[in-house]
């Protein structure tokens, strides 16, 4: 019994690992028939709160719908499209030693903001409403982000990679 305790628990560990190296994560309904889907329209959600990267994540996620044959209109659609953009800053620690001599050691600290960012692209089905796929990512960017839209639409295409669900 302990250990079979003990091997469940090592496997949750090796995929928890897994998903947080990956940085981006799907699931959708399993009883959803994906093929009928072919319009979306886009409706609010929480934008980021810079425009440039609101814009990529549009983009990106318009350019892979279109990808797999969705194409995008106003007003009633098959799906629904959301986004939900959360950036926050990340205090990183680490710690330097300096030998002063005499077996001494100085420690320094060592404090670094990080910029990091999640995102959850929402699909809900026209019809119902209810929520049929959606995918959500981090990604952290170091304390001078450079390149931010490109690392944004970098983890909307790897989402995408498992619409629609095979």
């Amino acid at each position: 019994m302990v250990g079979t305790a003990r091997i469940a628990l090592g496997l949750l560990a090796l995929t928890c690992a897994t998903v947080a190296a990956a940085g981006v994560k799907v699931d959708y309904d399993a009883g959803a028939d994906f093929s009928k889907y072919r319009t979306y329209a886009w409706k609010p959600g929480a934008p980021a709160l810079i425009p440039e990267i609101e814009q990529m994540i549009v983009d990106t996620v318009d350019e892979e719908l279109a990808a797999d044959g969705l194409t995008r209109v106003e007003g009633e659609a098959d799906l629904y499209v959301s986004t939900y953009a959360i950036g926050e800053e990340m205090a990183k620690l680490g710690v330097s030693a300096e030998l002063l001599g005499a077996g001494f050691v100085l420690l320094k600290p060592d404090v670094r903001m990080n910029k990091a960012g999640t995102l959850l692209v929402r699909l809900a089905d026209g019809e119902s409403g209810e929520p049929v796929w959606h995918g959500w990512g981090s990604k952290t960017f170091g304390e001078n982000p450079s390149g931010v839209e490109q690392k944004v639409g970098k983890v909307v295409r790897k989402m995408f990679r498992e619409y629609p669900p095979r």
